[in-house]
């Protein structure tokens, strides 16, 4: 499950350094006091945006494959909790008729 989480990072890395890439540029031109011409800016600002957005959907997909990894982890446990109390109950069941059996067996003896 840990590969399946890892793997969905992994596909989005590319556009990950690509928007690193981006918030470099922004960070250096900002630095150096340039101002990008409205369309560089404009462009710039949606390959950032781009990136969020993937990192956002890389992080959504990776928390739904970890609650259903946990569900189904908690289903698991639940049905082996079910399993116990199960042969629980047949352990007393089984010594309770164990005991009628006993008694029966005594009241045959004494008549």
């Amino acid at each position: 499950m840990e590969e399946r989480i890892f793997l969905r990072g992994l596909c989005e890395y590319r556009e990950f350094r690509k928007a690193a890439a981006w918030q470099d540029v922004k960070e250096e031109l900002k630095r150096q006091g340039v101002n990008p011409l409205y369309p560089d800016a404009v462009y710039l600002e949606a390959r950032l945006e781009r990136g969020f957005n993937r990192a956002l959907d890389a992080r959504t997909d990776q928390r739904v494959i970890r609650e259903g990894q946990d569900r189904g982890r908690a289903e698991e446990e639940a049905a082996f909790h079910d399993v116990i109390k199960h042969r629980h109950e047949q352990a007393r069941h089984s010594e309770e008729i164990k005991k009628q059996a006993k008694a029966t067996r005594r009241k045959a003896l004494l008549n």
